[in-house]
């Protein structure tokens, strides 16, 4: 029958050495481990006293191997002591004493101050706080821990010692569940691309230059200009327009007023954006948002862009893109704000674009529908619309119409008579002159062509010349002529 010493594998000794090797040996892994105090029987069949045991291949001897040296030999442990009563008394008495200095270093981790010393199974020890430490001791945090929590409310302080809980509303709810910086600005409206000011690539979006004058009538199947940079033509019969002020948002606001009229088919309002200042939106998202107004929920105002074929070519044009159709009840106050992003635009947009709100619902004369702050900007994002300084808006509009003005000049020659007229803002091209009264016999004006600068370059104001026609020998050589001119135009 096999015993009950363990004699797995073999062993090593070195004569004069307390190491010994085994081989094949689990001394600290097996079920019933050799131990301090156990026999050991060595290859030269005397015994000695086993001091510790290192692992499941070394332990040391309290004395020293008197044998010779020999490799691969026979042993055996002597472990029946292993479950004897005194061994038993030895092990459980030192389980208790761990256990007991456990419960003395968690009784100072609970009512203690300052750091603990725990010792873990391994015998190594780690230095823990107490749990005194971890309490607040500032009136401010105790001030915290006071406050019982409530749903969509979270905790701010009120003072040096004070909190307090305030309600976390839907806006703030929202701006914390933005995934991204993108996200937080849409939250925000704040613009995701263009930058922060003169963003709107529309100009008198306002509506508030009015240099031809505050009311008019527009064509039929024919375009003309209203308010400054805005074009209103229809079908079926014409309808008339005006600038209204509102002050139902707080403070004077101004609108394009459309008034209908029996028999019209549909009205359209254009702004047309040259080349010049589309650089930038090939390939990009653009936002369009306006304050809309009506009177009647059969009102319907969609938004359209369109491209020239050809730059600046505002007669012959492609369709870009369509937004929603708009309904604008009765009940609306003035100036409630939509708004539309639309895709990236086209490489053709480099050649202009043509922003129009296409009306349907304007046949009758009770029918009225109102626009302002009309904006288009880069990005996904309608942001407050940019009100630019009134100087700075009409200098904007005077690139493309300037209106009436008086020119005189000395009659020199009797026949003509040279007169330089300096620009406000440079005009996008040479411009069409209109005249009206002329004075001391004046009978017209022409403009030159040899300006002081050149038509192409947008970083220069400059002036032209005009030639103010006389009559021979009226009024005498030295005398002075004049004529009133309606109008310069560089309308695209």
């Amino acid at each position: 029958m096999a015993g009950i010493w363990y004699r797995a594998g073999a062993v090593s000794v070195t004569s004069g050495s307390k190491k010994v090797t085994g081989f094949g040996s689990q001394w600290k892994t097996t079920t019933y481990k050799p131990d301090k105090g156990h026999t050991f029987w060595g290859p030269d069949s005397k015994a000695y006293e086993i001091d510790y045991v290192e692992s499941d291949t070394v332990l040391y001897l309290v004395t020293v191997y008197a044998g010779v040296t020999a490799a691969s030999q026979a042993y055996g442990i002597d472990i029946t002591r292993t479950s004897t009563i005194p061994a038993f008394s030895r092990e459980l008495s030192a389980q208790l004493a761990y256990a007991q200095a456990q419960y003395d270093s968690w009784q100072q981790v609970l009512t203690g101050t300052g750091s603990v010393t725990l010792t873990a199974p391994d015998g190594q020890q780690i230095q823990v706080p107490a749990l005194s430490a971890f309490q607040p001791t500032s009136a401010s945090l105790k001030a915290l821990q006071a406050l019982t929590p409530v749903k969509d409310k979270i905790a701010v302080f009120n003072g040096p010692t004070g909190a307090e809980l305030i309600t976390l509303t839907a806006f703030m709810r929202t701006l914390l569940d933005d995934a991204s910086l993108t996200d937080t600005q849409k939250t925000l409206k704040l613009p995701t691309a263009g930058g922060f000011s003169f963003r709107n690539k529309i100009i008198n979006g306002a509506m508030v230059v009015a240099q031809r004058g505050s009311y008019g009538t527009s064509g039929t199947y024919a375009t003309g200009y209203t308010v400054d940079r805005w074009v209103l033509d229809s079908a079926g019969t014409a309808v008339t327009w005006d600038t209204a002020i509102s002050t139902s948002l707080g403070e004077p606001q101004a609108f394009l007023r459309i008034v209908g009229a029996l028999g019209n088919t549909g009205s359209s309002l254009w702004h047309r954006i040259e080349a010049a200042n589309c650089g930038g939106l090939w390939g990009k998202q653009v936002t369009l948002s306006f304050r809309l107004h009506g009177n009647t929920p059969s009102l319907r105002v969609t938004p359209v862009l369109h491209c020239p074929n050809s730059r600046d070519n505002f007669s012959d044009l492609t369709f870009i893109q369509a937004g929603p159709s708009f309904s604008t009840p009765s009940n609306a106050t003035w100036g409630g704000t939509v708004s539309f992003t639309f895709n990236a635009l086209p490489v053709n947009v480099m050649n202009g674009l043509s922003v129009a709100f296409s009306i349907d619902g304007l046949n009758s004369p009770s029918a009225i529908v109102a626009i302002s702050e009309v904006q288009l900007e880069v990005g996904e994002v309608a942001t407050p619309f940019e009100y630019r300084p009134y100087q700075t808006e009409l200098a904007l509009c005077q690139r493309y119409y300037i209106g009436q003005v008086t020119i005189y000049a000395s009659n020199n020659d009797n026949v003509w008579c040279a007169s330089r007229f300096p620009e406000v803002a440079n005009m996008r091209a040479l411009p069409t002159v209109t005249t009206g009264a002329v004075y001391n016999g004046a009978s017209g004006v022409t403009i030159m062509s040899d300006r002081t600068w050149s038509f192409t370059d947008l970083q220069q104001v400059g002036s032209f010349y005009l030639n103010i026609a006389g009559k021979p020998n009226l009024p005498p050589i030295g005398g002075w002529i004049g004529v009133t001119v309606s109008s310069f135009s560089a309308e695209l």
